[in-house]
């Protein structure tokens, strides 16, 4: 694989729910240090933006509910080639798509390739050929099936990134912690005991 580093303009893929955007901070957090000026864009779905913007690793949120989602409700495709001009506009380097094991990474691969992002990091079973530049064969789970988080990193180290620490953060918003408050209080919890 040809070098990353001056690869400086990045979209990270994974359009999947909450939880999966959070197994995915680390790795992304690896690409942000393994560069210091790189800017990355994070392009998530519209039920995992919110947790996205409370990591604050990315310099940019885009948020796309693709069709080859189980959530999606995506009925037309004109959603989908606006997609792929919002990703051309901006010019970017590189992009690395975050899939589970058993997700294919080639629809993300196909919306980057027709959006002229000339390289392109990612797990895949199969041969991609050009639409995959930096194709990493999936390893799981014929080996073994690791933690996302793992699995996410061992995918990014393939540019050099590596992460400074294992401790990560996530900010909730004071707006959030009150209505969370308001919540519990309502169903009678009692927020001066342990719970």
């Amino acid at each position: 694989m040809k070098s990353w580093k001056s690869l400086k303009k990045i979209l990270c893929v994974r359009l999947d729910n909450i939880g999966d955007v959070i197994m995915t901070m680390p790795a992304i957090k690896a690409l942000k240090e393994a560069i210091p000026d790189r800017s990355l864009s994070l392009l998530v779905s519209c039920a995992s933006a919110e947790a996205a913007r409370a990591f604050k690793i990315a310099d940019e949120l885009i948020v796309y509910d693709a069709p080859w989602m189980k959530a999606s409700k995506s009925v037309s495709n004109k959603r989908d080639f606006e997609m792929i001009e919002q990703i051309r506009s901006r010019n970017f380097d590189a992009g690395v798509i975050f899939t589970v094991f058993s997700q294919s990474p080639l629809p993300a691969a196909l919306l980057m390739f027709w959006a002229g992002v000339p390289r392109c990091l990612a797990y895949c079973h199969e041969n991609p050929y050009q639409i995959i530049s930096d194709w990493i064969k999936y390893p799981d789970p014929e080996q073994g099936i690791r933690h996302e988080v793992k699995r996410h990193l061992d995918l990014v180290s393939a540019t050099g990134a590596q992460l400074s620490s294992a401790n990560m953060f996530l900010e909730i918003p004071m707006h959030v912690t009150d209505l969370v408050s308001r919540k519990l209080r309502t169903k009678g919890v009692k927020l001066n005991k342990p719970l």
